[in-house]
């Protein structure tokens, strides 16, 4: 199955949380099947899957199967880079947003805020993988769904 995220609904302004597994819409709503659901017995349909968690569909992101540090990079992660570092020694970041190029069917990093932007408009658009070896160093510095913005 492939891997999606999510944050979980409901919480109202509390800290969001993030759901990891499966994704499917029913009757209209998004829910994450996370991996270590059990099945079980249910009379109407006979077997079931336990364990659904609703969550908010336009926070949902595919997993890139990609990683940085050990964690796997989402659809929607803001990937923070070192640009240079300049006379007085203070450092300054580049930060590029995950989409996917339906286009070109592969996962690319495009300038932060430029993600809902057409991608042939997006200024500067590598390939993820691309990206990862020129800045091997690069961390997760939040996703596009955080309420303060990195």
């Amino acid at each position: 199955m492939r891997n999606y995220r999510a944050q979980v609904a409901g919480l109202g302004d509390i800290k969001p949380r993030w759901a990891y597994g499966g994704h499917c819409v029913v009757e209209g709503k998004d829910y994450i099947i996370p991996d270590d659901a059990e099945m079980g017995v249910d009379e109407t349909f006979g077997v079931a899957i336990c364990g659904f968690v609703e969550v908010l569909p336009e926070t949902v992101g595919h997993g890139t199967g990609r990683k940085i540090n050990g964690i796997e990079i989402f659809q929607g992660d803001i990937l923070k880079s070192l640009s240079f570092t300049d006379g007085q020694r203070k450092n300054h970041y580049l930060y590029h947003t995950v989409v996917w190029n339906e286009r070109r069917s592969s996962w690319y990093v495009c300038a932060a805020g430029e993600e809902n932007e057409p991608e042939d408009e997006r200024q500067g658009s590598p390939i993820l993988w691309t990206y990862l070896k020129f800045y091997p160093e690069a961390e997760i510095a939040g996703t596009i769904h955080d309420k303060e913005q990195v």
